[in-house]
């Protein structure tokens, strides 16, 4: 009946040895699903927790809360995958959104591609462009428009829009870049 420790203040590594006691005290031996019941024992430990493990966690249908989702080893949060996070955090889902201002939720958001974060449907942006969904750049290609007008005398005056366009162009890059001819 003693409450669980609370090893927010450990290390890393010492959250990993203190991880690894509970798992095999609180893990049965099958390598499939883990119980609930073990999620909830073993839940003041798993930021020691292994990316398999948490692999695992995923698969069984836990609800992890948010709080113990941004405490979990950095190095293995940033590896889950969008589903493996949708997953793991199942009916709590939704409460990744009030978190994406946080430095671990952040940093995993950017390794996300956006196309995988918008299956959410919670509205996080930030991910990585899906370099298959973005258009090619096509450039217009120029016509040359040429307009003939009479004067009074009969004298042609042509204007060449392209070059006039050219010459727009050209004045502004010089302006904009402060190159003395």
């Amino acid at each position: 009946e003693a409450d669980a420790l609370d090893v927010s203040n450990c290390t890393t590594d010492k959250q990993k040895v203190l991880f690894n006691i509970s798992n095999e005290a609180f893990t049965a031996a099958s390598k499939a699903l883990i119980p609930v019941s073990t999620y909830q024992l073993a839940k003041p430990y798993l930021g020691g927790a292994s990316m398999e493990f948490l692999q695992r966690l995923a698969a069984s249908n836990v609800n992890m809360d948010l709080m113990t989702f941004k405490n979990l080893d950095a190095a293995v949060l940033l590896g889950l995958t969008v589903n493996e996070v949708k997953n793991l955090l199942g009916t709590n889902l939704p409460d990744l959104k009030s978190f994406e201002n946080t430095t671990i939720i952040k940093n995993w958001i950017t390794r996300q591609l956006q196309s995988e974060l918008n299956t959410l449907n919670i509205g996080l942006v930030g991910g990585r462009a899906d370099t298959s969904t973005v258009p090619p750049v096509t450039t217009p290609a120029v016509t040359s428009q040429t307009t003939q007008t009479t004067k009074a005398a009969g004298a042609r005056i042509q204007g060449d829009f392209a070059g006039l366009t050219f010459l727009v162009f050209l004045a502004l890059l010089i302006s904009s870049h402060q190159i003395v001819i």
